[in-house]
């Protein structure tokens, strides 16, 4: 893809060399050249590309690697003299850590690196960029955060729904021709978990709240010290009935939970997360259940580290009962002795595979900790073919696409494009030096701007 030799131009002679630290330029007139990380006929890079037209931001540059990048240029241009020009870069994808991190190294005056996926930490793994964490400005690095909250959250209620109606025993059923009538539940009243409280997190417990469902949720501080971690507080936003902190705040809201959904980040804090301990706070069977050590036919045994009587923890539920608008129906057998039924429950996963321990998952499936789970991740990823997960019925497998709809790729790039202007009105407001203005845009772009330290 060819990219037009006077914008290439204008916009060169609009960015001076040698700009860095706290240098400064006109703020006359300004145009920001672009390189953009992708397919070259991707439909969203086209789409990317006729945004961007006739705008202040200049595309200099479009491939998946050096090679694309070079062809894209018209003329003689050096590439490398070409990704020295470029202040943003945008990565919409199939761009491996090593190519970028190669072309970073060349993109000296880079200040806004942004990313199309929600999730970045393929780009906090690459050696050029996460040398800069400690500097928030150089570059500021955004996300497509708000674009994937709907499906996902959607997914989520579906998978609750899927269980909650044995939608395994109805497919079975279909296959033999078996007319066969049996008692389904409602999530009307059901507690569900939701294990990282972001953006996705927040539109599952909406939506989670709209079909009835307590709401618990869990974020890594609560903001509130130890007591208010363990215990929770209430949520300000009212969306969740209470929202726990840190590791003994997870086990004591898991201890309440009938579905659990688990949307962190991938992160060095978060990885294995979700393991041994917490699959056992999850854990309902009755002591002469542990002890059969069930087993799903056609799965192998393992050494089931999961079953042993004294390794559940004992510490009472948080005092604090959670709302549910509307109440399910009385029923003593909704109220369990941990303040959840004794149906087993059910693991979601639609953050990051390797937030999950999968050698646990699995066992906890074999011995009927859980009822089942539905993941949308895993970890490894591709899923082989001959993995353990496969074999059990009462898991449902998506091959992580649940955000992957008709319209997430326009909702994405839409979404850059509406930060453009965030940038261009900081770029334009003046200010003592070039870092007031990359300040203000920090500063303007909210919630799609990513802490480099912590990686989201």
């Amino acid at each position: 893809m060819g990219v037009s030799s006077s914008s290439s131009s204008a916009s060169a002679a609009a960015t001076p060399p040698g700009l860095s630290g706290n240098a400064s330029w006109s703020t006359m007139s300004r145009s920001y050249n672009v390189v953009i990380f992708g397919k070259p006929n991707a439909s969203e890079v086209a789409l990317l590309m006729r945004r961007l037209n006739n705008t202040s931001f200049h595309v200099l540059a479009v491939g998946r690697n050096i090679t694309e990048l070079k062809g894209s240029l018209k003329g003689s241009s050096d590439i490398n003299d070409t990704l020295k020009q470029a202040d943003i870069a945008v990565v919409c994808g199939g761009t491996s850590p090593t190519d970028l991190n190669t072309c970073l190294a060349v993109m000296q005056k880079l200040r806004w690196l942004h990313s199309c996926s929600a999730g970045v930490e393929h780009l906090m793994s690459i050696p050029n960029l996460a040398q800069t964490a400690g500097n928030p400005l150089r570059p500021i690095l955004t996300n497509a955060r708000g674009v994937y909250r709907f499906s996902l959250a959607e997914y989520v209620l579906y998978a609750c729904k899927y269980f909650a109606l044995d939608q395994v025993r109805l497919d079975s059923q279909k296959a033999k021709g078996e007319w066969t009538s049996f008692e389904t539940c409602e999530l009307r009243g059901r507690t569900i978990g939701v294990v990282g409280f972001g953006d996705i997190g927040k539109a599952t417990a909406t939506l989670a709240r709209a079909f009835g469902m307590n709401v618990l949720a869990h974020r890594r501080d609560t903001g509130e010290g130890e007591a208010g971690n363990l215990n929770g507080v209430a949520d300000t936003n009212g969306v969740a009935a209470r929202v726990y902190g840190g590791k003994k705040g997870l086990l004591r809201m898991l201890r309440q939970c009938e579905f659990v959904c688990l949307v962190t980040p991938l992160t060095e804090e978060t990885v294995n997360m979700f393991s041994t301990e917490e699959f056992l706070a999850l854990d309902r069977r009755t002591a002469n259940e542990k002890g059969q050590r069930a087993f799903v036919p056609g799965v192998e045994p393992m050494q089931h580290h999961l079953v042993t009587p004294s390794s559940r923890e004992t510490t009472a539920v948080s005092p604090h009962v959670p709302a549910s608008p509307p109440p399910a129906p009385d029923d003593d057998a909704l109220d369990g002795a941990d303040g959840a039924s004794g149906l087993a429950p059910v693991f979601i996963n639609i953050g990051r595979g390797k937030c999950c321990d999968t050698s646990a998952l699995v066992e906890a499936l074999q011995v009927g900790i859980l009822r089942g789970a539905a993941l949308d991740v895993t970890a490894p990823e591709p899923l082989p073919s001959n993995h353990a997960l496969w074999k059990f019925k009462n898991v449902l497998i998506s091959p992580h696409n649940a955000d992957k709809t008709t319209y997430f790729q326009k909702e994405s790039v839409l979404k850059f494009v509406e930060l453009t202007k965030v940038y261009s009105k900081a770029m334009r407001g003046g200010g003592a030096s070039d870092d007031d203005r990359l300040r203000r845009f920090y500063e303007s772009a909210g919630g799609n701007v990513v802490d480099k330290m912590s990686g989201y």
